[in-house]
């Protein structure tokens, strides 16, 4: 059986290869996360869960809402996704925040406006990363 000779020089060459594909790799993993929690998926769901679990932000979403006339959006949320009355308010928030302002006929561009900037400041206080 042939030894293999192992100098200090490979070693260090093969440690800094094997640490720059990790790091490669590390980096590449933290791109696909980043796309998929910059996701309009990942910010809709965290709309749900803000409003679902939050008393101060959904009173202030409720707030906003209450100054626009979302008929039309509701409408629409029903036809289009079976969705109960009583999760309607959610649904046309969580959309508006999403830029569904052309597939949601109803949606104002001045209530995602609104929206915006209340749940940017929910989401950095809750959701800690």
């Amino acid at each position: 059986m042939k030894k293999l000779k192992i100098t200090k020089t490979k070693l260090r060459e093969d440690i800094i290869l094997l640490e720059f594909e990790t790091r490669r790799e590390l980096c590449s993993t933290f791109l696909r996360f980043q796309e998929f929690y910059e996701s309009p998926y990942i910010k809709h769901e965290t709309a749900y869960a803000l409003f679902a679990l939050d008393k101060t932000y959904r009173k202030k979403v409720l707030t906003i809402l209450s100054r626009f006339d979302n008929e039309r959006a509701k409408k629409e949320l029903k036809k289009h996704g079976r969705y109960a009355e009583s999760v309607l308010d959610d649904e046309v928030h969580a959309y508006a925040l999403i830029n569904y302002l052309k597939k949601i006929k109803g949606i104002s561009e001045e209530l995602a406006q609104e929206l915006e900037p209340v749940f940017k400041e929910y989401k950095a206080e809750n959701f800690k990363y």
